[in-house]
């Protein structure tokens, strides 16, 4: 549940990093960002915003960050939209059905995936640091201007 529950912070520093782009009525840019659903078409919505607001280099920098969040955000969909399992083989394990399957006798190893506690973990973890780094390029990028040290380790972290 705390992977699931990490994807929220992504949510909110996307909004606030939007919010800011458009420098207009807060109230009015959070709801028409919040009245979108779809996690992809956020991205285009703040990836547009900032086009015209920062230097080329930068927004490279959060067109890549925007993919990574996307990543994750795929990643994070299974643990909402499948379905959970659990076997008493694997203990430390999450096991997650296919919701199309209807019969566990339609079921195949395709329709069925396991999640390992250390998987999850990371999924938290990287929820985590995409928040932070959002936050952090709002920060350095866009009110603080190029350092190119804290820019360094986001890069990095991106080129993965």
């Amino acid at each position: 549940m705390e992977a699931v529950a990490s994807w929220s912070g992504v949510e909110k520093a996307m909004l606030q990093l939007y919010v800011f782009l458009v420098r207009g009525n807060s109230d009015r840019a959070a709801a028409s960002i919040m009245a979108v659903n779809d996690f992809r078409t956020k991205c285009f919505i703040v990836a547009a915003a900032a086009k015209g607001a920062i230097s080329e280099r930068r927004f490279e920098t959060l067109k890549k960050l925007l993919s990574v969040a996307l990543k994750s955000k795929r990643r994070s969909d299974l643990l909402t939209s499948w379905t959970w399992g659990y076997s008493d083989a694997l203990p430390d394990a999450l096991l997650l059905v296919a919701p199309t399957i209807d019969s566990l006798d339609a079921v195949s190893t395709r329709d069925v995936l396991v999640y390992p506690k250390r998987d999850i973990e990371n999924m938290k973890s990287e929820n985590s640091r995409i928040t932070e780094y959002l936050q952090a390029y709002k920060r350095i990028a866009l009110l603080e201007g190029d350092r190119e040290e804290a820019n360094e380790r986001l890069f990095e972290w991106l080129e993965r």
